[in-house]
Parts: C-alpha cells; sequence; structure tokens
C-alpha cells in the first residue's frame, strides 16, 4: 500500500496489512491493481475517520519492534537566512528617530482602495467595510492619522511595514495570479517652526 510506506517510511507487505486489519475486524470490501484497499470500518470503531487513522492502527499491531533501523541519514546543513532582520532593524532606527509603528487592517472598504482594477475582491466579506485587499499602506495610515487628530493629538510621526496585494489578471484562478509585495510608509503630522515669523501645520507621507 503506497500510503502505508510513504507515511511510516518502511514497507509493510499488503497480506500482512489485510491480516492486521481483518484481525481488527475491518472489512475488506474492494482492491486494485494499485495495492490500494478499501476496508468497512466497524460500527463500535467511531474513532477511524481518515486513512492515517488506519495506518496507526496498523504500526500499532505491526509493532514499534518491527520497525527496521535506519542505518544513514542525511540532512542539507544550508545557511538560515534570517528574514526578519532587515525589516526589525528598520525598526529599530524609525523608532530611535522617535516614530511610532501602526498596523492597519489589509482589509479595506471599495470606497478606500487604490488601484482599484488591480485590486483583489475578498469572495465572503464580513462587511463592506472589509470587502477588498489592500494595494497600498496609504488609507490605514490616513485614517490613523485622522483618529489622532480628532482626539487632539496633532504632532504624529509614525510608520508602517505591511503587505500590499494586487492581481496581475482579470481572473484569479491560483495564488500566481496574485502579487503580495512588503511596503514602508512614514508620516509626520503637526506644527512645523522654521522661524519665530514661519509656523504652518504640515502632513509629509512617504511609501516605499
Amino acid at each position: 500500500m503506497p500510503g502505508v510506506d510513504k507515511i511510516l517510511g518502511f514497507k509493510i507487505e499488503k497480506e500482512q496489512i489485510k491480516a492486521i486489519l481483518s484481525g481488527l475486524r475491518f472489512s475488506i470490501i474492494n482492491e486494485d491493481d494499485e495495492k490500494k484497499i478499501s476496508v468497512k470500518v466497524p460500527t463500535f470503531r467511531n474513532d477511524i475517520e481518515r486513512e492515517i487513522d488506519l495506518i496507526e492502527e496498523i504500526v500499532r499491531i505491526f509493532g514499534f519492534d518491527g520497525i527496521p533501523p535506519v542505518d544513514n541519514i542525511s540532512l542539507a546543513l544550508n545557511k538560515k537566512v534570517d528574514e526578519t532582520e532587515f525589516e526589525d532593524s528598520i525598526r529599530n532606527k524609525l523608532v530611535g528617530y522617535g516614530f511610532n509603528e501602526v498596523i492597519s487592517n489589509s482589509l479595506i472598504s471599495d470606497e478606500k482602495t487604490i488601484n482599484y482594477d488591480s485590486s483583489i475582491k475578498v469572495l465572503n466579506p464580513q462587511s463592506s467595510e472589509m470587502s477588498r485587499l489592500r494595494t497600498s499602506l496609504l488609507p490605514g495610515m490616513l485614517l490613523n492619522i485622522s483618529r489622532n487628530i480628532k482626539i487632539k493629538e496633532d504632532n504624529l510621526q509614525l510608520f508602517e511595514i505591511g503587505q500590499v496585494f494586487s492581481s496581475n489578471k482579470e481572473i484569479i484562478n491560483s495564488f500566481d495570479d496574485i502579487n503580495e509585495n512588503e511596503n514602508l510608509i512614514l508620516a509626520i503630522s503637526g506644527n512645523r517652526t522654521n522661524s519665530s515669523w514661519y509656523q504652518k501645520r504640515r502632513l509629509l507621507i512617504y511609501t516605499i
């Protein structure tokens, strides 16, 4: 049985498997040339639901002492790349410059979608406010700034690192039709004074 061999990593003869299953009162109802066996589960074994449950029963009766030893094990020792190292270094530098990190929802409404034609619609959205995947970090950042200004927090230095999504085909058939990229957005909001006579509210946003 290919499934048993693949899961266990060693071979148990088909006739021995049939004998084990019959001894456990599983009825053999079908066999084919590909060494597949179909069995009927007895009514008192309601714990057997999947193929892996049958394999566990087979190896339990077969006995762990019967498992052949493995003489050689080969492992590929490739250098591990910490994919978060660069991202964490950016976070640390921005926090050191006085920025605060924000995290926005990656689901947005139709009205807030940038690059609407390439945006991806959610099949079963929880609400109209979460109907599409964001194509930019800008809507979420503007929402964070708006909420802070409403509670009189005007002087802000914010950043966000997050994923944005877009489709590269009109009809999405697989994940290959979806682009996913990590972006960085910086926002500075508040009053800036260049001299005693110059004062003006500023809002600067940079996206990378």
